[in-house]
């Protein structure tokens, strides 16, 4: 969304006037109007509840964003919801983050530096302290090659 915002104000287009916002981008992307369909009734006036969804008008609006492009903008800020996917597994520097996990006692695997952050390693953390793995450190380096091999191998086949 950032990055949205920032290519648009880098081109001098604005948005009602002022510099493009990220919450501009995100509400341009996340509100169906935008993709030509508006909702009318929506909320009872007086009390402000949502009503139920067979009492919503629908109205076509001229779209400003393709539908396909506006849903697959909706299942990609579904998968990357902090309130489903932890903010750390999604930014965090180890593309393996939530997916390796311990083969001897199946907790997830985490990077730890050691050394001035010269040597990366992933490992047991959680179980180790808790007692329940006695599984040892794996250096990331032959991790992701581990990992790149088993990848490539079907590939190349």
């Amino acid at each position: 969304m950032k990055a949205i915002a920032t290519e648009l104000n880098a081109e001098n287009v604005l948005f009602r006037g002022k510099p493009f916002a990220i919450s501009n981008v995100h509400r341009s992307l996340t509100q169906e109007t935008y993709a030509g369909t508006h909702w009318f009734n929506v909320k009872d006036s007086k009390t402000g509840k949502v009503r139920p969804r067979s009492e919503w008008v629908t109205m076509e609006v001229p779209p400003i964003i393709e539908r396909g492009i506006f849903d697959r903008v909706q299942v990609f800020l579904a998968e990357r919801n902090p309130r489903r996917t932890p903010p750390r597994v999604v930014t965090g520097p180890t593309l393996l983050t939530g997916l390796a996990t311990c083969a001897a006692c199946g907790s997830g695997m985490t990077l730890r530096t050691g050394k001035f952050n010269r040597i990366a390693t992933t490992h047991v953390l959680v179980a180790r302290r808790r007692g329940r793995s006695t599984a040892r450190n794996a250096r990331c380096r032959w991790l992701a090659w581990t990992v790149w091999w088993s990848i490539s191998l079907p590939i190349g086949s």
